[in-house]
């Protein structure tokens, strides 16, 4: 193996291992200056309004589309799935807002997810609230759902118990930007008849792209999709789980078979 497909090993590791660090590190931050306290507070007291008043109470207090959902039956089944002691911990893991103008008048829609840890269960609840022109927020959507741990254990990137396509991926999302370097390497050293800038551009993209959530092993394929070096990975929070993303380096792999007329 030559230097440059080692030194693109190694820098593709490194790199992987440091932004799933520095992302575990500085979301809790991001989620504090997205969130206003205000807003913090706000939400986790529709919770607990949900979980401790009467269902004529709680109506009055819900937008119209979800009046029609709730029900007294609903709400006792929510509660059933609620221990009665107060949670050890409510960690805010997800928040995303949206405002719509039209007629006059702005509904601003805020969506908020929070894991709630118990002394013997977790439980993933999330909270949608509309409001209009500044009004009173209604809760326009709720979910209580048991989870089986601390979503950073669950989604956490580890070899344990994955299925086989977790590994056969993972092995190709790091060979292809290798192979991809390498071929842009030889591309530098190789004398192309003309136009070797369109090349790069064309070795650099992967085509047809494969994506697969690390924690369950669900993948899928997105042919209209590129992806930069022919691999990639995201990962929205330290709570979310990672998708890693690998691609067919067709650029790459056409150069090679070009390569080898050009130098004849």
């Amino acid at each position: 193996m030559s230097y440059p497909i080692k030194s693109s090993v190694t820098a593709f590791i490194f790199l992987f291992c440091l932004v799933l660090f520095l992302q575990g590190c500085n979301y809790n931050q991001m989620l504090e200056n997205l969130v206003s306290q205000e807003k913090l507070n706000m939400a986790k007291e529709r919770i607990e309004f949900m979980l401790n008043t009467d269902y004529d109470t709680l109506n009055q207090s819900l937008s119209e589309e979800t009046q029609k959902q709730m029900s007294p039956e609903v709400l006792k089944q929510i509660h059933d799935l609620v221990p009665d002691q107060p949670p050890l911990s409510q960690n805010l893991v997800g928040y995303n807002s949206h405002t719509h103008f039209g007629g006059g008048s702005s509904t601003l829609t805020e969506s908020f997810t929070f894991q709630h840890e118990y002394p013997n269960s977790w439980l993933l609840v999330s909270l949608s609230l509309q409001t209009q022109n500044e009004g009173e927020p209604k809760i326009l959507g709720f979910n209580f759902k048991p989870i089986s741990g601390d979503l950073r254990e669950i989604n956490a990137f580890t070899f344990q118990n994955k299925p086989i396509q977790n590994y056969l991926i993972l092995l190709i999302a790091v060979i292809v930007p290798v192979f991809v370097i390498y071929s842009l390497y030889l591309c530098y050293k190789t004398p192309v008849p003309k136009r070797k800038w369109l090349w790069y551009l064309f070795i650099v993209f992967g085509f047809c792209s494969i994506q697969l959530e690390w924690t369950t092993g669900r993948w899928d394929i997105q042919p209209l999709m590129f992806q930069l070096l022919g691999s990639g990975f995201f990962r929205a929070s330290m709570y979310a789980p990672i998708i890693l993303k690998t691609s067919i380096p067709i650029g790459a792999i056409i150069f090679l078979f070009k390569r080898k007329k050009w130098l004849q």
